[in-house]
């Protein structure tokens, strides 16, 4: 993970998904954080990544991570009887 890091880091850092941050995925990329200028997304839905996708090249790494943040909220929906 740490050289595929360093081979797409520009210099404005990287944002990168995990499932949750409770998974070996997660604690992997905790551990590199400390390393390197990676930010980390947990709990990672279809609509937050394809948002990010669509905006990567006009945002810096931290306005992705809030607009992923933000659009995984609203693609949650609950409903009941």
């Amino acid at each position: 993970m740490s050289n595929a890091i360093k081979y797409v880091d520009d210099g404005d850092g990287v944002l990168t998904f995990v499932d949750s941050m409770a998974s070996p995925a997660g604690y992997l990329m905790l551990s590199i954080m400390e390393k390197a200028n990676v930010d980390v997304i947990g709990g990672v839905n279809l609509p937050m990544l394809c948002k990010v996708i669509e905006q990567r090249n006009q945002y810096p790494v931290e306005d992705l991570a809030k607009l992923a943040r933000d659009e995984g909220r609203k693609a949650v929906i609950w409903r009941s009887p």
